[in-house]
């Protein structure tokens, strides 16, 4: 197994990260789990590759987004991220409800939804889902009962069935790692 080599942190306006990185390769680090977003990670990547330090880098799912491919470029190789939807692209949409989505976001906004916003949607189907079965009546009780009751929720996309219950607040059962 494992065993935490290192921690660091950084203050949400730093932009350098060289520093925290020698520290983390100097602890020996076999692996970096980061809880960042979108910037720092993209800013992570390009100074580990700075250092050529080749130690893989796992993100939250935050950072689970095309754009950290597209803006580190080399960079982003072996760095994986944390989700609980896989993204989809249109050439692969397996449903009418992800071709409608895509199609009718596409228009309105001249470019295919990102990851973000497609988990925004699959996050809000749900909601709205429970705030409909909480019914009229709608306070916390409700709307906890409502989402505890959603035992086998597809996803309309085409992505993991959610499995809600009174013990079971997760959803999923596997979480997926992408890179």
């Amino acid at each position: 197994g494992l065993r935490l080599t290192g921690v660091a942190a950084h203050s949400p306006a730093e932009t350098s990260f060289l520093n925290t990185m020698l520290q983390l390769r100097n602890s020996n680090c076999e692996v970096l789990l980061l809880g960042t977003i979108l910037g720092d990670t993209i800013r992570i990547l390009k100074t580990r590759q700075q250092l050529q330090w080749e130690v893989p880098l796992v993100g939250n799912v935050s950072a689970y987004d095309q754009l950290i491919v597209e803006q580190s470029g080399a960079a982003a190789e072996g760095f994986y991220a944390t989700a609980s939807v896989e993204m989809l692209y249109a050439e692969e949409l397996s449903t009418p409800v992800a071709q409608e989505f895509f199609t009718a976001y596409t228009k309105k906004y001249g470019e295919a939804p990102s990851n973000a916003v497609q988990m925004a949607y699959f996050y809000a189907r749900i909601f709205t889902h429970a705030l409909e079965l909480a019914g009229p009546e709608l306070n916390t009780h409700t709307l906890v009962r409502a989402l505890e009751s959603l035992a086998n929720y597809p996803d309309p996309l085409g992505g993991p069935t959610l499995r809600f219950g009174p013990g079971d607040h997760e959803g999923l059962e596997r979480p997926l790692l992408a890179q």
